[in-house]
């Protein structure tokens, strides 16, 4: 199921919200929408879901035109960052909500539910109530609810928004392969990188309303293009050019490429140091601007320090006109 969205405006109260937003996923991707927050991600799903109108623009499944469908004729599912299940309903019933609503026959349901349950690692949970779920449970719930209309396109708004980090990681997993066995084209939205790179095929950068960049997630890395993008990427040392001596308005200086060293092109102060990530690191102040360079020992905060840079490594970006 392929997805367009050509040219998408909409602004509430004159304020735009989104901003001439042209997006293509393919059948059975998975693409993630990040972004900072107020850039406009949820608003981007509830107009692919129909729960929006967009004021100019045209949205496009599967080749068809449903700008002016209304939601519940478009076959989209939406999955919540609260998981929104029903508390007086239990896991079966909750998972059954859609499919009863939508008048499918008890025997077919049944057995629907049944399938959905195994599919996402919940079977023999049908009579729990859902309070007695743990984060992770309630999440895996909320996206057979979501599959069981057999929806042409998945959405999911932040969906690892309250769970924490320790049971993130294998929940993403899980959620990734159980939307590639069904099959489903889908569209995750979040601000954090890690989540982006974890599910997609594809990152889709949305900054104030606009997609400013489009890549798999390694190209992002290594060629983020825009100041925005290489900070949500969480790159170190995104900087105005003219402080690495650079052409470029500004640039990414990867961490391995400064090394601290006598007669280096830089002088300046460390801040502070730290461990990251297994790797020891200084921040150091040069003239305002801090540097994060890779610890060589015996450096403390207060020490003036000069530092080497390999321009050679420098990555150039633009500076956003969003």
């Amino acid at each position: 199921m392929s997805i367009a969205l050509n040219d998408v405006c909409l602004a509430y109260d004159g304020v735009p919200v989104l901003d001439h937003v042209s997006l293509e996923v393919a059948p059975r991707e998975r693409r993630a929408v990040m972004g900072p927050s107020g850039a406009g991600k949820s608003t981007l799903l509830r107009v692919l879901a129909g729960l929006e109108r967009p004021d100019q623009g045209r949205i496009m499944i599967d080749g068809q035109d449903v700008t002016d469908v209304p939601a519940h004729r478009r076959r989209v599912g939406l999955m919540f960052q609260d998981n929104a299940l029903f508390p007086h309903l239990d896991v079966r019933a909750n998972v059954a909500y859609g499919l009863r609503m939508t008048g499918v026959s008890n025997p077919e349901r049944t057995q629907r539910v049944d399938d959905l349950l195994e599919l996402v690692g919940l079977g023999g949970y049908g009579t729990r109530n859902v309070a007695s779920l743990s984060g992770g449970e309630a999440q895996r719930v909320a996206l057979a609810r979501t599959l069981a209309p057999q929806p042409r396109l998945i959405l999911l708004d932040e969906p690892m928004g309250a769970i924490d980090q320790a049971r993130k990681d294998d929940l993403m997993i899980q959620i990734r392969t159980i939307v590639d066995r069904v099959g489903t084209t889908s569209i995750y939205v979040t601000h954090d990188r890690l989540e982006a790179e974890a599910y997609a095929d594809t990152i889709s950068v949305l900054v104030a309303g606009s997609v400013v960049r489009t890549g798999a997630p390694p190209d992002l890395w290594e060629r983020p293009e825009f100041v925005s993008v290489a900070k949500l990427m969480g790159r170190a040392n995104v900087v105005d050019g003219a402080v690495v001596g650079a052409d470029a308005a500004a640039v990414v200086v990867p961490v391995d490429a400064i090394t601290i060293e006598p007669g280096g092109q830089l002088s300046g102060t460390v801040v502070s140091t730290s461990f990251r990530d297994g790797v020891a690191e200084l921040t150091v102040d040069v003239g305002g601007t801090n540097l994060r360079a890779r610890d060589p020992g015996g450096f403390a905060a207060g020490e003036v320090v000069s530092l080497r840079v390999d321009r050679a490594k420098l990555i150039p970006l633009a500076v956003d006109q969003v």
